[in-house]
């Protein structure tokens, strides 16, 4: 790639911290990547986003980890494990790994769609009580899924706002909102009030 140095910068790059405050703390993973870009950033400050710069960052973001953290879950021990075969624990690693642990959370929406017909993830839902395997099902439940933090989902589980579906089988891999009055199709799911209910939600 050719640089014309006398090119004009094209805009200007605001790198800033939020105050801290109540609820407002990073996941430790998001803090350990500020710190290593901080790092770099001081020892790049003409050209943060050079090669460089960028090798520095990984290799400064690596070294603080450790071998241990990088593979915590030991997700490449058991692939190593299994080179030869090709039997790739696939499930398994579908549910262990996370890029940001416990970043956020899953809600499925039974939502009915414009029409109010959709009654798919409802459906679905149902299937899942006596499901062998849930794979399938998860699939076909993923353009009903909305993702909150985790402390919201356990506001809502905590007053009856949603349900755990088969918790002792899957864990809380599938959770579905029961209060559908708490979803908007224009604004998403609205978690500022877990027990809220419109009139028409408490006719029965």
């Amino acid at each position: 790639m050719v640089v014309d140095n006398a090119t004009p910068p094209q805009g200007d790059v605001f790198v800033f911290e939020p105050a801290a405050g109540e609820g407002r703390k990073p996941p430790p993973d998001i803090a350990q990547f500020t710190d290593a870009a901080r790092s770099v950033m001081r020892r790049y400050p003409d050209d943060s986003m050079s090669l460089d710069a960028i090798r520095a960052y990984f290799r400064e973001l690596y070294w603080s980890k450790g071998d241990a953290a990088l593979d915590a879950k030991q997700i490449l021990r058991q692939c190593a494990e299994r080179r030869r075969s090709l039997d790739f624990p696939f499930e398994t690693i579908a549910r262990e790994f996370r890029l940001i642990e416990d970043a956020q959370a899953p809600v499925v929406v039974p939502w009915r769609g414009t029409d109010g017909n959709d009654d798919t993830a409802a459906r679905l839902l149902r299937d899942l009580e006596h499901a062998p395997r849930p794979g399938l099902i998860a699939r076909r439940l993923q353009p009903y899924v909305v993702q909150v933090p985790p402390s919201r989902r356990a506001a809502l589980l905590a007053v009856g706002a949603a349900r755990t579906v088969r918790e002792k089988d899957f864990g809380r891999q599938f959770v579905g909102l029961e209060n559908l009055d708490l979803y908007d199709e224009h604004v998403g799911l609205k978690l500022d009030d877990p027990t809220s209910r419109t009139a028409e939600g408490l006719v029965y």
